[in-house]
């Protein structure tokens, strides 16, 4: 299956990576890697749904168009979400001191090899 081997590459190019997962905005996953068994990141991922759909709304609210991406950070963590269509986000995550700028572009360009699946 494409998902997995593009999440598996992506995760082993990326230092501090605790998971990938292509979801829905619904929070259901469609393929997911784990990379780190001490973090739920099952539930991480379906949480961060919630913001999403909110951030998402309040971009269209404001006129500012179709959300692309976003990042949150905490202090156990970094997510980082990548829009792969309308529907389905790229959603990675990283501890902290990770390479953030290379994980953005690492996402971003899995992110467009993703999208050519649901189209």
């Amino acid at each position: 299956m494409v998902f997995a081997e593009v999440l598996k590459e992506t995760g082993g190019r990326l230092e501090n990576c605790v998971g990938l997962v292509v979801m829905g905005m619904d929070g259901i996953p469609i393929e997911k890697l784990i990379l780190d068994d001490g973090v739920n990141f099952e539930m991480l991922s379906t949480e961060c749904t919630t913001i999403l759909r909110n951030t998402r709304q309040a971009s269209q609210d404001v006129g500012g168009g179709r959300l692309r991406e976003l990042i949150i950070q905490t202090d156990s963590f970094v997510v980082l979400v990548e829009a792969i269509t309308e529907d389905y986000v790229l959603l990675g995550t990283l501890r902290p001191g990770g390479p953030y700028g290379r994980a953005r572009y690492l996402l971003r360009q899995a992110s467009s090899k993703l999208e050519k699946e649901f189209l």
